[in-house]
């Protein structure tokens, strides 16, 4: 992650522990932390290193390397490394689940960034990447500016940053936060995949906005069931600001576990919800419905799109943007200007007697969908 400019400022042991709980320490709580390491080929003088379990390697087996490249401190999992081998003049953390104390320790050391603008986390098995871009274009077009993580690339406003998963570590999501709350961002949109709330990556943080799209057959080589792949997704929405939002697909079987929540809203094209797509006319090259409210319809509304799946992926950017107070009229006007999106039914321009389309689909309700 060397494309992110590093912390200036060195924070104390006892700072970046700070509000953490359940945590054994040996050593100096006043010594300063230079910078926060997972990698033990990252290390440098004065770093912590944060020992974490991964499904091929055991950080464990790299303590010695990262004291040996300068670490100062070192963060154990309970039970997992022998206290008494590491030297005396190194400050030893022991946590019950060093993930999750990766996660809690980057938060503080890179000053809780996500708290200096508003954060919309998108979670689903299909349909993340869509959703995301649709939110920034339209918050952009709107005069807001806007960052992005996800599967395709990072974003900060129209910078483009090198990504290598769907939602980055702990720790270098943190890092590109401070970057993005430094650069003055109003709202940061996110893909929060599954594997990342398992592996703890966004812990420490909340939510004004959390988006659930769909839940189908994908990732059961991980989560084994359906029911723990869902309870996996559900721990974002637990993550919500005690005033954020919920915005759940009411069409998919999962949108009934969400109802013992207060702060829900629904979306949907087949079922009576808070949001609902009705009088829906599919053309060639987009689409018009009707977007009906509680209190008010939405009359004659036009997207540059064409297929079913992407009126379900634009109805939460309409929802976020009429919560954020975007004018109507400005709304209408960004809907049929849609950015078309990497690899999402991107059309490519041919001389043939028929189309030709890019896309991600990869498990056969994708396909299906396409």
């Amino acid at each position: 992650m060397g494309y992110l400019k590093e912390r200036i400022d060195n924070m104390k042991l006892s700072q970046v522990l700070e509000k953490i709980e359940g945590l054994v320490l040996r050593g100096d709580i006043n010594r300063e932390v230079t910078s926060i390491e997972y990698d033990s080929r990252h290390v440098t003088s004065g770093s912590m290193f944060v020992a974490v379990k991964g499904f091929k390697t055991d950080g464990h087996e790299y303590i010695n390397a990262a004291i040996q490249n300068g670490a100062t401190t070192v963060a154990i999992e309970d039970g997992m490394y022998d206290v008494e081998s590491i030297p005396e003049n190194v400050n030893v953390v022991i946590s019950k689940d060093t993930r999750n104390l990766l996660a809690l320790t980057a938060c503080n050391f890179y000053s809780h960034p996500s708290r200096e603008f508003k954060l919309v986390g998108v979670t689903g098995t299909k349909g993340k990447t869509t959703t995301t871009y649709m939110i920034k274009a339209i918050l952009e077009k709107a005069g807001k500016k806007v960052g992005l993580v996800g599967t395709i690339a990072n974003f900060i406003g129209d910078e483009e940053i090198q990504t290598e998963r769907t939602t980055p570590e702990s720790v270098d999501l943190q890092k590109l936060f401070r970057r993005m709350a430094d650069e003055k961002v109003d709202v940061v949109v996110m893909e929060v995949s599954s594997h990342s709330l398992a592996l703890q990556r966004v812990a420490g943080m909340t939510f004004d906005y959390a988006i659930f799209t769909n839940l189908s057959h994908e990732h059961l080589n991980t989560h084994k069931t359906m029911h723990n792949y869902f309870l996996t997704k559900l721990k974002l929405f637990k993550q919500l600001k005690k005033d954020g939002l919920m915005i759940i697909n009411k069409d998919d079987y999962y949108a009934r576990f969400f109802e013992d929540f207060d702060n829900v809203v629904y979306y949907s094209l087949f079922s009576p919800s808070d949001f609902q797509a009705v009088n829906i006319k599919y053309y060639n090259g987009y689409t018009t419905f009707d977007l009906k409210a509680k209190n008010y319809i939405l009359k004659d509304l036009k997207v540059n799109r064409s297929e079913e799946y992407n009126i379900y992926n634009i109805i939460p950017p309409i929802i976020i943007a009429l919560k954020e107070g975007i004018d109507i009229k400005l709304l209408y006007e960004l809907l049929v200007d849609l950015p078309i999106i990497p690899g999402r039914m991107e059309k490519v321009p041919v001389k043939y007697p028929f189309d030709v389309y890019i896309d991600f689909a990869h498990t056969p309700n994708s396909l299906k969908n396409v």
